[in-house]
């Protein structure tokens, strides 16, 4: 079978281009011929070294020249061109699509490719970009979810947007076009896969009706059956990803300055010099190597997932659960579906600094931090899916 992914890096620069790589490398490793056809450079070495055939089309990052990506980030005439030419060396009949992410640099206009050439193709809705203008459900300027319907008056007149009000009537005319184009890609058999029943829940109302879809938990993938870490030996209190206002970094810094000597924030971001500020305790590690990352893991006691956006999954609690270490998970998240409260994690109200600290009081106890590592070792290596399994699903 020959396997083409779609992303806008070729390289690992957040969860959708970590999956898509990684799920390339599993599809090589099983036998199919993989393209993996992107925008974003440099490109990961190991994406060659397993033999998948890279096209790169180096154009820019929407933010490294916005006056010329203006109208290539709404409609990209060379990736759809690109695109199309590739399609035309291959039979349909063997060959199938997966598109990861297309926001950065690609465009929508990757779906008039797809439509035109007849391909059997799926999207992997790792974001929430394929209804929502910025992708997350969230007002970024008041810092809270958003329960406008998107491209309602409400939503075009919500000043929501990261950056500026104006950057958002650019997201606004992109989601219109985006709209269109999704309903004519899932009229012409196009497949929707949601990586959680949590995400296809919050998108299903706002996508057109009687589309093809499944639900794929994605696997962490690198990561195989490893011991347990003996998490009771240990006392750090983690925080695994960006530095930045969505992910509640300022609320953990805000909350956990009784444990600030305890509390190490793996990552990077812009909120490092408000975590310092708020203590020179604080451990801040940046982002860090695989081997590097191993051995902050195993100093963890259990980690905290304190997003304030709904996320569509949890890749961070399942990549550390595989380890044993559990994770205290706010209810607002895709993550908290992975939880069975007080057994294998701990969910907690968002927002609020006293139940946070009162679940935190549970896991003082080793007694019950064991029992609850134990069975965050079991569900998270015995219930998400092998690599193996995954691709297998991504093809039935």
């Amino acid at each position: 079978m020959n396997i083409i992914i779609v992303s806008d890096y070729a390289h690992i620069d957040g969860g959708a281009s970590s999956v898509a790589i990684n799920s390339a490398i599993a599809f090589a490793k099983s036998g199919h011929n993989v393209v993996f056809f992107s925008s974003v450079s440099p490109i990961d070495a190991n994406l060659r070294i397993n033999g998948i055939e890279v096209i790169c089309i180096e154009s820019s990052e929407l933010t490294t020249n916005r006056s010329k990506s203006i109208l290539t980030g709404i409609w990209n005439i060379r990736s759809r061109n690109l695109l199309s030419n590739l399609l035309e060396k291959y039979n349909k009949t063997e060959t199938k699509i997966f598109i990861h992410s297309w926001t950065k640099s690609l465009s929508a206009s990757i779906f008039s490719a797809v439509i035109k050439a007849k391909f059997e193709s799926s999207l992997i809705l790792h974001d929430y970009f394929s209804v929502c203008p910025n992708g997350a459900f969230y007002n970024f300027e008041q810092q809270k979810i958003c329960n406008f319907k998107p491209l309602g008056f409400s939503c075009i007149a919500s000043n929501c947007d990261s950056r500026s009000y104006s950057i958002k009537i650019w997201r606004l005319v992109r989601q219109f076009i985006l709209r269109n184009v999704l309903s004519k890609y899932l009229k012409h058999g196009g497949k929707l896969i949601f990586v959680s029943e949590f995400s296809e829940t919050k998108m299903q109302k706002y996508l057109p009706d009687n589309y093809l879809s499944k639900v794929l938990v994605t696997p962490i993938f690198g990561i195989k059956h490893c011991p347990k870490i003996d998490v009771s030996s240990n006392n750090m209190i983690g925080f695994i990803g960006r530095l930045v206002d969505e992910k509640g970094v300022k609320f953990l810094a805000d909350s956990l300055l009784p444990y600030a000597d305890r509390v190490v924030f793996i990552g990077s971001g812009p909120l490092e010099d408000y975590i310092r500020k708020k203590s020179n305790k604080y451990t801040i590690t940046g982002w860090l190597q695989h081997d590097q990352l191993d051995d902050v893991y195993r100093t963890l006691r259990f980690n905290i997932f304190s997003s304030e956006i709904f996320e569509t999954d949890g890749l961070v609690i399942k990549e550390i659960g595989k380890l044993g270490i559990p994770s205290i998970v706010s209810s607002l998240t895709a993550g908290s579906s992975y939880i069975n409260n007080g057994d294998n994690g701990i969910i907690y109200k968002p927002n609020d600094s006293s139940n946070l600290i009162d679940k935190i009081d549970i896991l003082k106890n080793d007694k019950t931090l064991d029992k609850i590592s134990d069975n965050t070792y079991k569900y998270f290596n015995q219930e998400i899916s092998s690599e193996k399994k995954y691709i297998n699903n991504l093809l039935s």
